[in-house]
């Protein structure tokens, strides 16, 4: 296979190369006996399930940028002795930074817990070639396998956002720019992470009933589950600085439904980003501060915003205007992939938890939180380099109890 990428995309892999460190994870918990052999035959098959999990980036010399399969190494399997019920928090931390080389591939690596009836899978996406909602259909495959040695699932073709944005967006993203200075896209070294420090991964979850609570409390008070917990994690931050009480959230948006063309459950990138500030001033009622909140996101959402976020400004033009802050300084960012709705139950397997989207954070100002609802109780992973951010957790599911009750 040889598949041509759209050309801006293209650019944005062969800038990023040799190696890229923008990476996401998603952890599950399994209960069952499971064999090494078959995790190794089902890799193989999710790798014809989803073919860009098994590429390399290929460059020809007129600059078209390529993803190949020929010469790509199998999926990388790294199996770790479960030793505990937390021993995966630090394996984590260590693996979401481990780069991936572009040259070689394949963009994508798995690591399991092996224990004798309990194992942690933890699968590590390139979040150039995918994004969360990816990262769980390719959880769920992997499992379908696992449990069937004989299911060859249909492959999907691939799909990039660069030849999805509707045709009156491209225009007026186009224009956009054209209109006001620009600056092209960093270099390979200026993609590179910076030597910030040790990364923490704090996990957490609300039980099935504090879950049922929130969400039933949310829609007495008229307003979306995100918005509560843009609400929780950025009061702590207002009561941090004092001086400054308007705080700045970042968040992923799925554009799945929003593309010119269905992708369905194509394995790919199709996230924007939205940003807002929010007062929080203490002694604001919490869900005076999520009806703000919530305001903010259909406002966003209704007024297509996500089409003029750097994510897809840069993917469509291939530059970034000038004054566009690609890092943009936030306090925190919210992935939040909502329902997981995929099976508990494969075969003689049952997934018990599903943890993220966790991202690599590549500034010290960087704190993000992955959130998923699965079998009804919302898991997290917060991570950050934040000296204090045991205590951001703390304080935040304190808030979040609080609005329950």
């Amino acid at each position: 296979m040889n598949l041509r990428m759209p050309p801006i995309q293209g650019a944005m892999m062969s800038a990023m190369m040799p190696y890229s460190t923008n990476g996401f994870a998603i952890t599950a918990q399994l209960r069952g006996t499971i064999h090494l052999a078959e995790i190794t035959d089902a890799l193989r098959r999710l790798g014809r399930r989803h073919p860009i999990m098994v590429t390399r980036v290929k460059v020809d010399d007129d600059g078209s940028v390529y993803l190949t399969d020929q010469g790509v190494p199998p999926i990388p399997i790294k199996v770790i002795p479960r030793t505990s019920d937390d021993d995966w928090i630090s394996i984590l931390e260590e693996e979401i930074t481990l780069p991936f080389d572009y040259r070689t591939g394949p963009p994508f690596r798995f690591v399991w817990l092996r224990g004798k009836q309990l194992s942690k899978f933890i699968l590590i996406f390139d979040h150039l070639t995918a994004d969360g909602r990816s990262g769980t259909y390719a959880l769920r495959d992997l499992l379908m396998l696992i449990a069937d040695t004989n299911l060859e699932l249909e492959p999907i073709s691939p799909a990039f956002l660069g030849d999805l944005v509707p045709s009156t967006i491209v225009e007026k993203l186009k224009k956009m720019v054209a209109a006001s200075p620009s600056q092209a896209l960093p270099t390979s070294e200026g993609w590179q992470d910076s030597p910030i420090g040790p990364k923490q991964v704090i996990p957490f979850a609300l039980s099935v009933d504090e879950t049922t609570a929130l969400v039933e409390r949310c829609k007495v008070e008229g307003v979306t589950v995100q918005a509560a917990l843009c609400v929780a994690f950025l009061v702590p931050f207002a009561e941090r600085h004092s001086t400054s009480t308007v705080r700045h959230v970042e968040i992923p948006i799925d554009i799945r439904d929003r593309l010119a063309s269905p992708v369905g459950e194509s394995y790919g990138m199709f996230i924007s980003h939205l940003e807002f500030d929010l007062d929080c001033s203490p002694g604001r009622n919490l869900w005076d501060v999520a009806r703000d909140a919530n305001v903010k996101l259909a406002d966003s959402i209704q007024a297509e915003k996500y089409f003029y976020a750097p994510t897809v400004i840069i993917t469509v033009t291939g530059v970034i205007p000038n004054g566009m802050d690609i890092a943009s300084g936030n306090d925190i960012s919210i992935s939040n992939l909502g329902k997981v709705d995929i099976p508990s139950r494969y075969g003689a397997l049952t997934l018990e938890s599903v943890y993220g989207p966790t991202v690599n954070v590549s500034r010290m100002e960087h704190r993000a939180l992955g959130v998923t609802t699965f079998n009804g109780q919302m898991y997290f992973t917060f991570i950050s380099c934040d000296p204090d951010a045991q205590k951001i957790v703390v304080h935040a599911k304190e808030l979040l109890k609080r609005m329950i009750s």
